[in-house]
């Protein structure tokens, strides 16, 4: 939290901050491969568990709701400080939403092939 917090104050000092899209994935488990969508562009994929196993190698994992906290966070930090424009906060929104639906359909996928959590 500290850490979080000393970010968004060091970011408040800045004009901008530009954010790379990149791909996030919903894991099926070992006979399910992945589920995956870009952040902030439409790029939906499925991966084998075959192209899954090297592709995940090197890849970090963190669960949903840390992605939800970040989430909370940034909006706080436009919020309060008034430094975000509305496109940069619907940006944000849309996100959380965009990995939101990732992880229903990552879970949806792993019912249909019967693997469990």
């Amino acid at each position: 939290m500290i850490l979080l917090s000393s970010s968004l104050l060091l970011l408040s000092a800045c004009g901008t901050v530009k954010l790379k899209d990149g791909q996030a994935c919903a894991d099926l488990g070992p006979r399910g491969g992945a589920t995956c969508d870009n952040v902030f562009t439409d790029k939906p994929i499925d991966h084998t568990p075959a192209e899954w196993d090297r592709l995940r190698i090197g890849r970090i994992s963190i669960p949903a709701s840390l992605y939800a906290n970040w989430k909370k966070a940034l909006l706080k930090f436009c919020k309060d400080t008034g430094r975000c424009k509305i496109e940069e906060e619907e940006a944000i929104e849309e996100m959380g939403k965009k990995l939101n639906r990732l992880n229903l359909r990552g879970m949806d996928m792993m019912d249909l092939m019967g693997i469990e959590e």
